[in-house]
């Protein structure tokens, strides 16, 4: 649950949400949450940086879930503007 090793930006973000892992950690699954805990979004990324396109998503603040090849799982909260 460390989220240093995951950056995200820009955060708030309109459009499109980026994040990158440190230490060469690879992406293997990103989820997003709303704050009622439903999940709005799913991606499978096996890279170390990648992007998800929230455009459709209302404002509001989201939790970011970023599981990475080390068995980990970042959580970072993002705001929607």
């Amino acid at each position: 649950m460390n989220s240093k090793n995951l950056q995200v930006y820009p955060n708030p973000v309109k459009d499109v949400l980026n994040f990158r892992m440190a230490n060469n950690l690879k992406v293997e699954s990103v989820e997003i949450y709303d704050m009622e805990g439903k999940k709005v979004n799913t991606s499978n990324a096996a890279k170390a940086s990648s992007e998800l396109n929230v455009a459709n998503h209302p404002k509001g603040t989201y939790i970011l879930k970023v599981k990475a090849n080390d068995g980990k799982v970042y959580i970072q909260k993002i705001l929607k503007d």
